[in-house]
Parts: structure tokens; sequence; C-alpha cells
């Protein structure tokens, strides 16, 4: 409850503030309007609800295998970039993407802060923190882009030109050109490191993000780079200092989402009706067992069979949350050592997590039943299908079908019938990378992704 109020009154007090900066990020960039100078002008900036909160997964969310739309729902999405990333193909023109576009203007503000906190104290306790809300955000927001507008990680292609445009100044002048897909995660992985060195311990709100923070960021972003002996180092760094977790017991069936709650360690959303709309496929639900009480918290089953998402860490029916918590370190953690061959220490993990989420006996025991196992590849199966139970409309979905299609027994055919036609995604097609706006390939003449 404590977190929950503090959670509140942090949205009404960025949203009290962000009519201070609202009129300069809707005009910047144009070159004559101040500069902004002063720690509460960069304060007011990062505090802003678009800045602090803002992420760009909503193409991801359309193109993965946990959503579904309707036959009645299709005729909103056949002609959008959402109905595009639903099938797969260019329906209608890549020409302005909202996850590029949103994501770009927010990382323009982190940068106009991070030059002007440059000059200040570096020592200044304010300055230090807002340097790493900045670094924090910005990293963030370069691994989301990542993970669309860039092709999977491998060591293969690290001096691969068709990394993301990495903006790191303020200056409007420089010309937009793709980084080197190696040179893209350096940035991420440094910017989330810088924010590491600056954050504190403990904020009082949630969109502050803290140190450990940004090391269940960092154990993400090592993930996705397969990178399992640092991934597994920065899951137990977060889990050292926050590994409690929700008893599902104590939470509403009834309710429309699971509410701000002691996992979350970061504050980002995939905010719109378009993605609370998405409905869940009947194969996904019929994966919970009875007593799993996330098939009633998860989940809402209307009068027509239709399955809703009600399962978000969120303060709005709307909001996708996306950011860093306890469950998903748990699963890193699990997932890592399951691939070192720590079976019992990775099945801990599994076990653990997945027992809070089981219904309680009349005695106030679980009734979830340990798995037990020698083989690592079995005990490695069971921790990626808890993820992908687990971290439902998390945000990592589609960076978990990206990695894993590199792994002949985890690769996976995606399948789709609507208005009646077939539509089908390969493992490591290049459709797993969305095209870059086509609008800023012609005005800033760079490179589109292959396939595009």
């Amino acid at each position: 409850m404590i977190n929950k109020f503090k959670y509140i009154i942090a949205v009404i007090v960025t949203l009290s503030l962000s009519g201070c900066v609202k009129k300069w990020l809707d005009e910047k960039p144009d070159g004559s309007l101040a500069v902004p100078a002063t720690i509460e002008d960069f304060r007011a900036m990062l505090d802003e609800p678009v800045t602090a909160l803002t992420n760009s997964c909503t193409l991801c969310e359309f193109a993965s295998d946990q959503d579904t739309i309707t036959e009645a729902g299709w005729a909103s999405h056949e002609r959008s970039t959402s109905g595009n990333a639903y099938t797969w193909v260019e329906r209608t023109p890549y020409n302005a993407i909202g996850d590029y576009t949103l994501a770009y203007k927010v990382i323009f503000t982190l940068n106009v802060a991070l030059d002007g906190l440059e000059k200040m104290d570096g020592a200044d306790m304010e300055v230090r923190l807002l340097k790493g809300r900045a670094y924090f955000n910005r990293g963030r927001l370069f691994a989301e882009l990542a993970q669309m507008f860039a092709p999977p990680y491998s060591k293969e292609s690290l001096n691969s030109e068709y990394g993301i445009p990495l903006r790191v100044n303020a200056n409007v002048n420089e010309p937009t050109k793709r980084s080197t897909l190696g040179q893209t995660y350096e940035r991420i992985i440094s910017d989330i490191k810088s924010s590491a060195e600056l954050l504190p311990n403990n904020t009082a709100f949630i969109q502050i993000p803290t140190k450990h923070a940004a090391w269940g960021y960092l154990a993400r972003v090592y993930l996705i780079e397969q990178k399992f002996d640092s991934a597994l180092h920065y899951a137990k760094a977060y889990l050292k200092e926050k590994s409690s977790l929700l008893d599902f017991n104590t939470l509403s069936q009834s309710a429309q989402f699971i509410n701000p709650n002691i996992e979350m360690a970061s504050a980002s959303f995939c905010s719109g009706a378009p993605v609370s709309r998405l409905e869940v496929p009947k194969a996904l639900y019929d994966q919970y067992e009875e007593n799993d009480l996330r098939k009633y918290i998860f989940f809402k089953v209307g009068g027509a069979g239709n399955i809703s998402f009600s399962g978000s860490y969120a303060l709005r029916r709307t909001d996708t949350y996306t950011g860093i918590s306890t469950d998903e370190m748990y699963l890193i953690a699990g997932e890592c050592l399951a691939r070192s061959g720590k079976v019992p220490e990775a099945l801990k993990y599994l076990n653990d997590l997945s027992r809070s989420r089981y219904r309680k006996t009349e005695g106030g025991e679980s009734t979830y039943m340990n798995r037990s196992t020698n083989d690592p590849n079995v005990a490695l199966t069971w921790i990626l299908k808890e993820r992908e139970k687990q971290l439902l409309r998390r945000g990592v979905r589609w960076s978990d079908l990206r990695r894993l299609n590199t792994e002949g027994k985890f690769k996976k055919i995606l399948t789709r019938s609507i208005a009646g036609q077939n539509y089908v995604l390969e493992p490591n097609s290049e459709k797993y990378t969305f095209p870059i706006p086509r609008e800023v390939i012609l005005n800033a003449s760079i490179k589109q992704n292959p396939g595009w």
C-alpha cells in the first residue's frame, strides 16, 4: 500500500510539473528558444511523464505470439502500422512510426539535460541523481529501439552497419547516421553502467530509478546478448538488494490490473488503448494450471470466450508495464544457472517464484509442487516456459523470440490467420527487424533494414 501511494503521488507530482516544460518540449528543436540552464529546469524536464515513463514497444507487442486480434477488431488495425506488425508485412507504408519518433524526441530531451548537467558541479548530489536518471532512460530507450530497428544481436554481426542511430548530444545539426550493431550495444551498456554509478540505493518515487534498477536493466541486456555470466552477475546483484515477491493469494481476482507493487524497480509503460485491446490466445491461457492464480488474476474471460489481459503492474488499465521487476530477475538468474549446468540453484529460483503464484491450502501451504530434475536442458525448458507465462505483456517477449531463434530446439514458427489470409513468420526472418521509418530514410539518406 505504501508503494502504491508513493507511485500515485509521484505521478500527480510529475503531471503538475509537466506544464512548465511542455511548451519547450513541444517546440524543440528550433534552435532559437532559450536553453534550460538550472537544476530546476533539468529536474522538471526529467520529471515530465513522457520523459520519465515512455516505453517504445507497441510494435513488438503486436508482432509477438502472445496476442491476438479478433476478426471484428481487425478493421481498426488493418491499414495501420500495428496491422503491419501483426501480420509481419507492410500493408500500409511505414512512413511514420510512433515508437521511433517518440523515443528519439525523448532522447533529445535527455541529451539537452545531459549537456547542461555536464557543465555543473559533478560532485553535487542533485546533479549526480539527474545525470543518473538521464543516462538510465537514454540507455533504456536505445535498448528498446534496438529490439525493433536493429537486427538481433549476434557476435558475427557486430560490425554490421545496421545498428540504430545513436543521438548522444543535443546538436540538432548533427547528421543522422546508423551505428554498427556492436556500437549500439556498447552505448546501451555504457549508458546504463554510467547510471548505476550515479543513482542512489533508494529513491522516494518509482519513476526515479535506483542503482539496483540499473543492475536489473544490465541483466536484461546481457541476456539479450547471451552473455549469461554477466546477466547472472547483475541479476544476483539486484536480488541481493530486492528479492521480495508478491503473494498472489493477496491479490484481487476481480481487479482490472494488478497495481504498482513491491516487485517493481523502475517505471516505464507501453501506454495506450491499442495494446490494451489486444486479446490473449486461448492456447496460452490453457497453459496455466487450475491452482495457478495467474489464470484468474492475469486474465478476464468474456461471455463469448474472448480472453483479455488484466495482469499489468500499472496505474491504469490501458498501461502495459515494461519496467524492471523482481520476478524477471528470478527468471534471468534461473536461466543463466541452468545454462551453466547448476541445476539445483536454477530450480530454486524457478520454484521460489512459482510458489508465490499458486493457491494456498487452508493451512497456508502453497499447492505448487516443486520441480526437480538433474537435466540442465529440462530445467532450462521449464524456466523459458515460465518466462513466457510470467512476463506476459512485459516488453520482453519479442526480444526472447529473437534471441531464442538462434537455438534450434527453441526456434518457433509464428502463424496468424485473419480476414481470410494466413501469415507466417519464420525463425530468423528479416521481418524480426522493423523498418526505419521511410521518412527518416529519405531525409537522412541512411540505409534501410534488409527485407524492407
